[in-house]
């Protein structure tokens, strides 16, 4: 089941035009970007297993509690970049357009 952060990240990503799948064991070769919680105890084993298997996969560390030294521990174990939950959709664009990965933010209309 979904956390509430997986939840927040899937509906910002949705809304850009890509998809969320959370698995322990993915095939790299099919994913643009990859999201790492910091908020489990094997973060930095993740990071620097993706950054091993896949060193120019763009990898964003996501967490619910932010710190300095936290997030500059994940940038010295191997992510691109990081953000934090809770997840607006504009700062998502703008995070992924700096990896260079486009999205397209979608607005619902009023009829």
């Amino acid at each position: 089941m979904d956390s509430p952060k997986h939840s927040g990240l899937r509906f910002a990503l949705q809304s850009l035009g890509h998809s969320l799948v959370i698995s322990e064991s993915i095939v790299l070769s099919s994913v643009d970007v990859a999201f790492c919680n910091l908020d489990i105890p094997e973060y930095r084993v993740i990071l620097r297993s993706l950054k091993s298997l896949r060193p120019a996969l763009p990898v964003v560390a996501v967490t619910l509690q932010p710190g300095d030294r936290k997030m500059l521990d994940a940038l010295e174990s191997g992510a691109s970049d990081y953000c934090c939950a809770p997840f607006e959709a504009a700062q998502l664009a703008s995070l992924l357009a700096g990896l260079g990965i486009p999205g397209v933010l979608t607005h619902k209309t009023a009829a």
